[in-house]
């Protein structure tokens, strides 16, 4: 990943979370005034779909070896991690 594509993005990431963090509260009084107040949590199943199908278009295969098939794994960590 280049400079300019890591850039694009963060940029990309900034901008959705701006948007998801003034439009959300809006949206939410809206769901909660016209409907049942679990509208707000079942508005996220289909954006959830949306969001899975778009990433099976979108984001390109790892061209990475190690990151298809990983070598190695650290059991002594994920054994102490899984203790806690």
């Amino acid at each position: 990943m280049t400079v300019r594509e890591r850039a694009k993005a963060f940029g990309l990431w900034g901008a959705t979370t701006g948007i998801a963090i003034a439009l959300g509260p809006i949206a939410g009084g809206a769901l909660i005034t016209h409907f049942f107040f679990g509208s707000i949590f079942l508005v996220n199943v289909p954006i959830a779909l949306v969001g899975v199908v778009a990433i099976a278009f979108v984001v390109p295969e790892s061209t990475i070896p190690s990151a298809i098939h990983p070598t190695w794994w650290d059991w002594r960590s994920e054994r102490r991690a899984s203790r806690r």
